[in-house]
């Protein structure tokens, strides 16, 4: 899986104002993809077979080192409203950060 990736992010990307809300929310979704992941394994390794699901989830992985690659900021020695910058101007070329971005001001 991802690993500690989505717990520093979370803590990183979110002004200090809503990172609490932003925590909450973030940990509350990805508990719910991990009881999903948990509950579909059986059924996925039933019609997939073990190496079926490893080369899915696998692929996952790669997906994800990709998204990581590309969208994720380096955040060493930056502050907050720094990261918040390369993020919103990474947003105009991006609708799923331009969502996220919104929901974070309207909630600020």
């Amino acid at each position: 899986g991802m690993g500690p990736i989505p717990w520093v992010v979370v803590g990183e990307v979110f002004p200090g104002e809503v990172v609490g809300s932003a925590s909450a929310v973030a940990t509350a979704v990805m508990w719910t993809c991990s009881f999903v992941v948990c509950l579909g394994f059986p059924a996925l390794q039933a019609a997939l077979g073990r190496s079926g699901v490893f080369l899915l989830f696998g692929g996952f992985c790669f997906g994800c080192l990709g998204f990581v690659t590309v969208m994720v900021p380096e955040t060493k020695g930056r502050t907050v409203d720094e990261v918040l910058e390369l993020l919103r101007a990474r947003a105009g070329s991006s609708p799923v950060l331009s969502a996220t971005m919104a929901l974070a001001k309207e909630v600020a």
